[in-house]
């Protein structure tokens, strides 16, 4: 199986109800926290709160305003927005939410970010091989969540209001 896994990567305590009212799911890896994303819930973020999206990359699929927003609501300030396919590995680092590292290799976004140890790359330290499609985390049946993931939850974005907003 491919990878296909968005995330924002930010180091713990994060704001773990505020993640669950966004219907966002958590992985904690060491003092880590990881966000798997999908674009229903970003859609939904941004619809929700009016958010105009401007992206800041090519490479990074979600390299949004709105995703910053949420990173800020975690109560992250530096944290790396990752992204793992079949087309690359990428990563983009921002300090005090400051572009520091921009659509770089994963390896180092993540190492500028303090994510490794002596032993252990990046991708490794977080055990990122393991996550490899981010919708899997926002679905419970048939799967058994371990005790460091919580579960996040699929938000329909409500497009009428995008509609309605356009119409008035």
């Amino acid at each position: 199986m491919g990878f296909n896994f968005d995330a924002i990567v930010g180091k713990q305590p994060i704001k773990e109800e505020k993640a669950k009212r966004l219907g966002l799911p958590i992985i904690y890896e060491k003092e880590y926290a990881i966000i798997p994303l999908i674009e229903e819930n970003v859609t939904h973020y941004s619809i929700e709160h009016a958010i105009d999206d401007k992206e800041f990359g090519d490479e990074i699929r979600f390299d949004y305003s709105s995703v910053h927003c949420i990173a800020r609501e975690l109560g992250l300030t530096d944290f790396v927005l990752i992204k793992s396919s079949y087309d690359g590995f990428r990563g983009s680092y921002y300090k005090q939410g400051v572009k520091q590292l921009h659509e770089v290799h994963i390896h180092e976004a993540l190492m500028a970010f303090g994510a490794y140890s002596e032993e252990q790359a990046p991708f490794e330290y977080l055990n990122l091989n393991t996550y490899r499609q981010s919708e899997v985390y926002y679905w419970s049946d048939g799967f058994t969540q371990p005790d460091h993931i919580i579960k996040g939850e699929v938000l329909i974005p409500d497009y009428s209001k995008d509609i309605d907003e356009e119409i008035n």
